[in-house]
């Protein structure tokens, strides 16, 4: 009966997607309201996923999530894909057919590429359930971290991924970070920190708990320090990572997704040892996982 049931549903978002195209000769809002459903479908389903990625029993907070490896074997087989369709339109249309493809295709290419950025940002933490509703990607949510100097907007965009494992790599291990301008020296212009695990706060924010080991200068012990990931994703420069630093006066609380208070430290550097290709480093996880 389940079977049936997603079978049936299948059916029914294939045609109820395929009917708004096939009726833009009457009204071109018809193709809009397909995207627009297509859109919503694709967000509930990656939130579904998530969920069942979150609550399987094979799920380890420790093995990364190889969401570089997915996009771009992702974009890869999109690009083949697009190339012989447009291949088609030229043999049957001419060169005219170049544009044809264009001008009918270009809605989907923008759903295509939203569907690889939203099926490779998915929030892993162990246990974790999303709220599976009617919303869109990419549209604006989040915390407010109450950063000093800073608008209180909204500011994570779902869809827009980041690759984790820099930092699940470093759990556990002396990891040196220095600031990106040295008019920020909140902790000197050298520290030891130790990553202690990662924490969800609202929304898609995932937060690296740390422990400063040793600084320049003092660091007050009294207070609780998080690492958080560019949402745009990483971007190396060297062997170092920008990351930012974001110092708190309340513990992040995961049952409550309390974000605490605090401020905004400084953009920093994460400086990482070179990585090995992120889903070769996943099965390797996975094969050490499984004989355990």
């Amino acid at each position: 009966g389940e079977l049936l049931l997603w079978y049936l549903t299948g059916i029914l978002i294939h045609a109820t997607f395929n009917s708004g195209l096939e009726m833009m000769d009457m009204a071109p809002l018809f193709a809009f309201v397909s995207y627009a459903f297509y859109l919503i479908a694709i967000e509930i389903f990656a939130l579904m996923m998530n969920n069942v990625i979150n609550l399987s029993r094979h799920f380890e907070d420790h093995i990364p999530f190889p969401a570089k490896a997915i996009r771009i074997s992702m974009s890869l087989t999109f690009v083949l894909l697009a190339l012989v369709f447009m291949m088609m339109y030229i043999f049957e249309y001419g060169p005219a057919g170049i544009g044809i493809f264009l001008l009918f295709s270009s809605p989907l290419l923008v759903l295509v590429y939203v569907t690889i950025n939203r099926m490779s940002s998915l929030v892993l933490v162990k246990g974790k359930i999303f709220p599976v509703g009617l919303s869109l990607p990419f549209t604006y949510e989040g915390a407010d971290l109450g950063i000093p100097g800073f608008p209180r907007i909204r500011l994570t965009i779902k869809g827009l991924p980041y690759y984790e494992t820099p930092f699940v790599s470093r759990i556990n291990l002396e990891t040196p970070i220095r600031p990106i301008n040295k008019h920020f020296d909140y902790f000197g212009s050298h520290a030891l920190i130790r990553i202690t695990g990662k924490v969800y706060a609202k929304s898609q924010i995932i937060f690296y708990p740390l422990q400063f080991i040793s600084s320049d200068d003092p660091v007050s012990s009294s207070k609780f320090y998080y690492l958080m990931p560019k949402f745009s994703g990483e971007k190396e420069m060297g062997n170092k990572l920008i990351v930012a630093l974001v110092c708190r006066d309340k513990e992040i609380d995961s049952s409550t997704e309390d974000a605490g208070t605090g401020g905004f430290c400084a953009w920093i550097y994460l400086e990482k040892e070179p990585e090995v290709p992120t889903l070769r480093h996943f099965l390797s996880l996975l094969k050490d996982q499984s004989s355990v």
